[in-house]
């Protein structure tokens, strides 16, 4: 297109918006953007540090996907994490992620009563579900490494994954609002 196109100037005012926006927002070691980061590295040792498992017997390349698949996921939802300061508050995707919309009392009216008593709202919002979903995958990788490396003979690895699922699985369940227990968020962070 044209320099002078319409849609080009759009384009670059958007772009430029855009920029100045992330400048701001790398600005500040804030924990969405440490999200990113971690995902990033995460995503970084599934694809290229886990390679060998595709070459392993057994379970290993059908460990290699999920690792793949569960480090995408938390790649998905740390971005989204940022699209409040990218995009604005008053953004229709931003609104759309972020707003208490899954009606989580059908399931459990005390998980409801949980959620209500963290954010002030017993619906769940989407945003928040997709996290959860990525720490549950996350979690679920990582018991899956502690049976894969007991299996192998390697208990002390077995051992700390295991620990490392459970604190997980204590993280995910506070990021669905299922648990509002301190003692249950600091056991998980061990």
């Amino acid at each position: 297109a044209p320099a002078d196109h319409p849609e080009v100037a759009k384009y670059s005012a958007w772009k430029h918006a855009v920029a100045s926006k992330l400048d701001a927002t790398a600005q500040y070691p804030t924990i969405p953007l440490i999200a990113v980061a971690c995902a990033m590295y995460n995503l970084s040792a599934q694809v290229e540090g886990m390679k060998s498992l595709q070459r392993e017997a057994g379970d290993g390349g059908d460990r290699y996907i999920a690792g793949n698949v569960s480090a995408l996921l938390d790649l998905g939802v740390a971005s989204g994490n940022l699209s409040k300061f990218i995009l604005g508050g008053e953004h229709r995707l931003v609104t759309l992620i972020d707003k208490p919309r899954l009606n989580v009392s059908r399931l459990s009216v005390r998980w409801a009563a949980n959620l209500a008593e963290q954010t002030a709202s017993p619906r769940l919002p989407i945003l928040r579900a997709l996290s959860g979903s990525a720490m549950l995958a996350s979690s679920l990788v990582t018991a899956w490494d502690a049976k894969r490396a007991w299996h192998q003979g390697d208990h002390d690895a077995a051992l700390a994954y295991g620990v490392a699922a459970a604190g997980g699985a204590a993280w995910t369940a506070y990021a669905f609002g299922m648990c509002i227990n301190p003692v249950v968020l600091v056991a998980g962070a061990m």
